[in-house]
Parts: structure tokens; sequence; C-alpha cells
């Protein structure tokens, strides 16, 4: 999946949605979440947007989606985005792990932080 988000490569929506939804691998979910970006439809929107309200997503994987949203610049779907922000969650969010992780510095922002990003970047 990494690849197809690499490569952008379309032809995999069906495959690449099923990952999204499989709450069973969290790697898998963002893995997806990324690869999607491919295809900028308004059912792969409408997809990434219940993932977003869904209470049973990682907020890790809703910050992925939200992240893949913003490349589609979703301006039809703002007041949708909208309607999200006083229910999503605004706990920190991140890699996690030790010290030694080259990744402990990353600057990762909470899902309402992430959200309110994109929509500062919509424009009617």
């Amino acid at each position: 999946m990494e690849m197809l988000y690499h490569l952008k490569l379309g032809g995999f929506y069906e495959e690449l949605k099923y990952f999204l939804q499989d709450n069973s691998n969290f790697h898998n979910q963002i893995s997806a979440a990324r690869a999607l970006r491919a295809y900028n439809t308004e059912e792969c929107k409408t997809l990434l947007i219940e993932a977003i309200a869904n209470p049973d997503y990682d907020d890790f994987v809703k910050v992925i989606c939200i992240w893949t949203l913003q490349e589609f610049k979703p301006i039809g779907k703002k007041t949708e985005l909208e309607a999200l922000v006083d229910s999503v969650s605004d706990l920190d969010n991140g890699f996690g792990g030790n010290i030694m992780d080259p990744r402990v510095c990353t600057n990762f922002p909470t899902v309402k932080t992430a959200l309110k990003e994109l929509l500062a970047t919509l424009e009617e």
C-alpha cells in the first residue's frame, strides 16, 4: 500500500477501502488512508469523513485521513467537516515509542488541530 501511496496508483479503491475499514490492523489502516490520495472522488471523500467521525478509529488514523482529504481540497465538504470539529479528539497524538525512536520529536497534531488546519485551507 505504501507503494500505491508513493506512486499515486489507482485501480485499487475497493482493496484500500477494505483495509481502511478493518480495525484489526492499525498499520494497514494508515497505509490505506495514505494510498487513497489517488481517488479524489466524492465516494472517497465520504469514506474518509466517515473514518474521521467514527469513534472506533484511532486518532492517528484520523489525522492521516484528514491529511489525505487536504490533498483533495474538499471545498464541497466544508460544512460536513465543520460539523465534526466539536466532536473530534483534542488529545495528544503521535508515534509513541521510546526516546531512542527517531520519530520521537516528530510533531503530530491532534485530530481537532488537523481538522481546523484543513478547514483553514478551504475557501469557497
